[in-house]
């Protein structure tokens, strides 16, 4: 018995006819009619009452099309399956938040994409802390982001890269004076925080909260172009990834006494399936550096 032989059957008991099964498969009849022949003859039984050229079930037709039927619809959903995984090992679902992705994502793609051309990256880009619900909820496939909340109980996790937070003010601000600053240094300070859903966020809010003081800020914003215009233009000021800072921009970054660590990672839902391209080449840039 052959799947090709269960799809005649189930299309001549639909048509009740060998010249219309025909006409849907585009197969010949004799085709058709052998195929049938050939299950009657592996089953010892006749499939078809036959008068004239009009077909009816037998009793033993009856049967052999209920299971038929579930056997074709398994099978054509085994395919649907099978060629979406097709498609998925050839597309990434990728989680990368803002700051992230200013730094590190572009050097990555590049490299990736240099020997995996035939594969397509699709960026969402939100806050490390809403990462892990689109993961869980499979929106992404995967996603770099901030570690330090991470648990590697519910994810698989590759470390990349260590860097922290630092204060970024305008050149003429006089707290550019100092090697670092703390808390008590900036409470009264304009601030841009990053939006919810970031690391940042509460980390920040907490810092101050430990100082039982509470933090100006002016707005948030999850753009790093407008967050770094206020800073130039000494509206504001904010905490930013060291590396996103560029020597040559009016920013100065000063780290905070009490540093502000990250860990940057590439994490994915336990037992979840990908394509292993990209978690490979990740694996094989954990020493790469940054500038």
């Amino acid at each position: 018995m052959k799947f090709l032989q269960l799809e005649y059957f189930e299309t001549v008991c639909m048509y009740k006819s060998i010249n219309k099964a025909s006409e849907k498969l585009h197969v010949s009849q004799p085709a058709i009619t052998k195929s049938i022949q050939q299950l009657e003859l592996e089953f010892d039984i006749a499939l078809f009452h036959r008068t004239g050229n009009r077909l009816s079930l037998t009793e033993e037709g009856e049967f052999f099309l209920r299971y038929a039927k579930d056997i074709n619809k398994r099978v054509k959903l085994l395919e649907e399956r099978m060629h979406e995984k097709s498609r998925n090992m050839h597309s990434i679902k990728l989680g990368v938040p803002p700051m992230i992705g200013a730094f590190m994502f572009p050097q990555l793609f590049n490299h990736f994409m240099a020997s995996h051309s035939n594969i397509s990256i699709e960026i969402f880009e939100q806050g490390s802390s809403q990462m892990t619900q689109l993961i869980d909820d499979n929106t992404l496939d995967m996603a770099i982001v901030i570690l330090n909340n991470i648990s590697s109980s519910h994810y698989n996790v590759i470390h990349i890269y260590d860097t922290e937070l630092v204060y970024c003010t305008n050149p003429v601000s006089p707290l550019c004076l100092l090697d670092m600053v703390s808390i008590s240094d900036i409470q009264t300070v304009p601030l841009i925080l990053m939006r919810e859903g970031s690391y940042q966020n509460p980390i920040i809010k907490s810092r101050f909260s430990d100082q039982q003081v509470s933090p100006n800020i002016i707005f948030y914003s999850n753009q790093l172009h407008t967050i770094k215009s206020f800073i130039r233009n000494n509206f504001a000021s904010a905490f930013l990834i060291k590396e996103v800072v560029d020597k040559h921009e009016d920013i100065v970054a000063i780290p905070m006494s009490d540093p502000l660590p990250i860990k940057i990672g590439l994490i994915w839902k336990k037992n979840n399936h990908l394509p292993n391209h990209f978690i490979k080449f990740i694996k094989s840039i954990q020493l790469y550096e940054y500038p």
